[in-house]
């Protein structure tokens, strides 16, 4: 009989809430609260063997958010996995991650998982919406790191 892989959530971040937030792009939104998670794990983006990734982009009018967030979530170069399942995504996105881990697939895994809150003005055309929260959790299994515009290193 095989062990069960012990999953657990090793860091949390999460970005500053306001009503509206035109200071950042969605990328940068995604970015702030990924930064925060890993700074939170004490650990850098290399670390990282996956990521899971969901929102609730079509009933927010967007599309594709786990190809144009790649820059903000780290994810250049990882596999990734985006989930959408209406109003419960963001504990189907954890429950995802979970799954990559305790699976024995991968040991470490960032969970992002956000929702933009509508606005009265639209998002510039050149930058993909924005949105009001996200969170990133980061996980490790079996053995037991200021908002920024920079892609996760």
């Amino acid at each position: 009989m095989m062990a069960a892989t012990r999953v657990g959530i090793v860091g949390v971040g999460m970005t500053v809430q306001r009503s509206t937030r035109r200071d950042v792009t969605g990328i940068e939104l995604i970015n702030e609260a990924v930064r925060a998670a890993l700074a939170d794990a004490d650990i850098k983006r290399k670390d990282i063997d996956a990521i899971v990734i969901g929102n609730m982009d079509h009933f927010e009018g967007i599309n594709y958010v786990d190809t144009w967030s790649v820059d903000g979530s780290g994810a250049l170069g990882k596999p990734i996995m985006k989930m959408t399942t209406g109003g419960t995504t963001g504990s189907t996105v954890a429950m995802g991650a979970y799954y990559h881990v305790a699976s024995g697939m991968f040991d470490r895994v960032l969970r992002s998982a956000g929702r933009r809150t509508p606005s009265r003005t639209p998002p510039a055309p050149s930058s993909p919406p924005s949105t009001r929260s996200g969170t990133a959790r980061p996980s490790r299994a079996r053995s037991p790191g200021s908002p920024s515009r920079r892609p996760c290193t």
